[in-house]
């Protein structure tokens, strides 16, 4: 859940649900938080400290370059399947590295991101592929849709900062 800000966007706007934010590191907020949101440090790959069906929605979120394929065929997918309850959403918001509308330094920033993730094992394309291997390789899961959202990432907006800060290190 990396800063909590989507579980405490949401934890305030829907009052009457309860939502639970994990990463692995301990960066969300500790003391100031609603009453009906909760955060729990854990790693997803050594298999998360909840019962199955356990969500009615798991929402990952730029997840994307944290595991190599194997580890999200093997571990991810079937963990969040393990905690989603039937008839409950899987949820992914990922960044897709291509190339739309952008100059000499966009391309070097990205072939660098790309480069820095192939060599820690991390194939960035696979969160395009994510929908054929949910549709073919998964028994439990009906009705796998996606939606591809193009957004700019030029300077100056929230998001451009964002990102620019997301890819100074792979520089």
């Amino acid at each position: 859940c990396g800063s909590g800000a989507w579980v405490l966007d949401c934890a305030t706007e829907f009052q009457k649900s309860f939502f639970v934010g994990v990463d692995i590191s301990p960066i969300f907020p500790q003391s100031i938080k609603p009453y009906n949101a909760t955060f729990v440090q854990a790693d997803l790959l050594s298999g998360l400290p909840f019962e199955s069906n356990s969500f009615d929605i798991v929402h990952l979120s730029n997840m994307g370059t944290c595991f190599t394929e194997e580890e999200w065929r093997d571990n991810v997918i079937p963990e969040v399947i393990r905690l989603t309850k039937p008839d409950g959403w899987f949820e992914s918001q990922e960044f897709i590295f291509k190339k739309f509308d952008v100059g000499p330094c966009q391309t070097r920033i990205l072939a660098s991101v790309r480069s820095y993730m192939s060599e820690l094992g991390i194939n960035v394309d696979f969160v395009e592929q994510m929908k054929d291997f949910l549709t073919k390789n998964t028994e439990t899961l009906a009705d796998v849709q996606e939606t591809v959202v193009r957004r700019s990432v030029g300077c100056g907006s929230k998001l451009g900062n964002a990102y620019t800060d997301f890819s100074m290190p792979a520089l």
